[in-house]
């Protein structure tokens, strides 16, 4: 991270909300890593420090989640869709215990509860998570 804060703030790059002037390549790369930001904040507590080093890396992620072309991905669906991510199951695989992924768009993720805060309390169950099919009336 250190690296990463010493290039956002060398001075021959631009002091606006870019990495350099407009929207372009660096911003399309990071404001999904942003968006993964999000669970991250919900399930573990992270945030960047609140230090004067970091005030240009806030700005740079304020402004890349602010851009129309980051609105295509809400923080409600990153946290639900990535519950089992953030307990440790990427790409589709199963906890113990489970017999849906909450990466599965159906039932659709808008329907879904959100998931609970504590990931390290206990799993949360394809029931709880909303995952299991509604029988349609």
């Amino acid at each position: 991270m250190a690296r990463f804060v010493l290039i956002l703030t060398d001075a021959r790059i631009p002091a606006g909300p870019f990495l350099f002037e407009d929207f372009g390549w660096a911003e399309t790369v990071f404001a999904p890593l942003f968006m993964r930001f999000w669970f991250l904040e919900y399930y573990e507590g992270f945030e960047l420090p609140d230090e004067e080093q970091y005030a240009r890396v806030r700005s740079w992620r304020d402004a890349c989640l602010s851009h129309p072309a980051a609105g295509q991905v809400t923080r409600e669906e990153i946290v639900k869709l990535y519950y089992d991510y953030a307990k440790g199951a990427g790409n589709g695989a199963l906890l113990p215990g489970r017999s849906k992924s909450s990466f599965s768009l159906e039932p659709d993720w808008r329907n879904r509860p959100w998931p609970p805060h504590n990931k390290y309390e206990h799993s949360a169950t394809d029931e709880a998570l909303g995952l299991l099919d509604v029988p349609h009336s």
